[in-house]
């Protein structure tokens, strides 16, 4: 499994549901899903690419956790969904320091003043 795209209607990502899934590269949410809960994502060390929707308004504890490979964090939800900021727990574990996080335009400014910064240091705005 190296590529998912969620079909439209699902509105929630659930628990560990691509847990350790080491050979997916990248990950298309769909933007009627509203949270992508803990673990979700967790250990997928391959992982190239994530697109998240406008509606997602939520990211749990270790959603992204050991995603050592993400280059490209594409989030379409004008206002920053929030996100698990525990010091055990985070939702990215810092590996998106290196990853770019794209956002929509004019929005860079409110992902740069919320707990966005804190897992992506370069913030983009898709054109």
């Amino acid at each position: 499994l190296q590529s998912v795209d969620i079909p439209n209607g699902v509105d929630l990502i659930g628990d560990g549901t691509f847990l350790n899934c080491s050979s997916l590269r990248s990950i298309a949410i769909p933007f009627s899903v509203t949270s992508i809960v803990e673990s979700a994502f967790s250990g997928c060390s391959s992982l190239i690419s994530v697109t998240i929707g406008e509606q997602v308004t939520s990211i749990g504890e270790w959603a992204f956790n050991a995603c050592s490979s993400l280059t490209d964090f594409y989030c379409y939800a004008t206002t920053p969904p929030s996100l698990a900021y525990d010091y055990y727990y985070p939702s990215f574990l810092k590996y998106g320091v290196k990853a770019t996080l794209h956002v929509p335009a004019r929005c860079s400014a409110q992902y740069r003043l919320s707990d966005w910064v804190t897992y992506f240091q370069k913030i983009v705005e898709i054109k």
